[in-house]
């Protein structure tokens, strides 16, 4: 095989494999995620994966040979870190951090929605796209949930004793566990709504 032909091989099979590794048995709520582990000194880091439809061609496709490609998902993880939560802006999510005297700590987290969630614009399908891009990324074409949903997890440095949030928007759930809380934003109830949530929560 000429190096050219190995090349294009690795580059499909590389493209080909990234959706799976970063989604492998994901849900709806398991696509577009976004993670912040809070340390004790308020620094930390971020992660955040999405996905979109792609209008342009991938670059695996000039591997191929007698395909048409038609519909195009793509699919991304970043992670990064930062030196205050306070300082932290997600494109429309920023956090409010305190400490009250009976030494439970709160955090309020404030959650743009509609025209100014970019947040939500830049992690997940339009709502005109979601039917068709979660057709494409399953691997057996069928119509499913994949990124109709968002999940915002934030681990704290404590036990998480009590979350929040207000008002209530359709499908948006607050939970916690153990140090982390968990909010679940359906996207098309983010995108609908103008205005803002906001999701407290109290650790110790």
């Amino acid at each position: 095989m000429h190096h050219t032909q190995v090349r294009a091989s690795r580059a499909l099979r590389a493209a080909l494999l990234l959706p799976s590794l970063l989604f492998a048995a994901c849900s709806g709520g398991d696509v577009v995620v976004l993670k912040v582990n809070v340390n004790p000194d308020s620094s930390g880091t971020v992660s955040v994966r999405g996905m979109r439809a792609r209008p342009e061609p991938a670059t695996y496709e000039a591997a191929t040979k007698g395909a048409e490609w038609q519909d195009r998902v793509e699919a991304f993880a970043v992670r990064g870190t930062f030196p205050a939560l306070a300082g932290l802006d997600l494109g429309g999510i920023t956090f409010a951090p305190s400490k009250g005297d009976n030494g439970a700590k709160s955090l309020r987290v404030t959650v743009l929605l509609g025209e100014d969630a970019r947040w939500c614009k830049a992690t997940a399908p339009a709502i005109a796209d979601q039917k068709r891009v979660s057709t494409v990324f399953q691997a057996d074409g069928a119509t499913g949930t994949v990124g109709t949903e968002a999940t915002l997890m934030i681990d704290l440095p404590g036990e998480v004793i009590g979350v929040g949030h207000a008002p209530g928007v359709r499908g948006v759930q607050s939970s916690r566990e153990g140090k982390r809380a968990t909010l679940l934003l359906p996207v098309k109830s983010v995108l609908e709504r103008a205005g803002k949530l906001t999701f407290d929560i109290t650790w110790q």
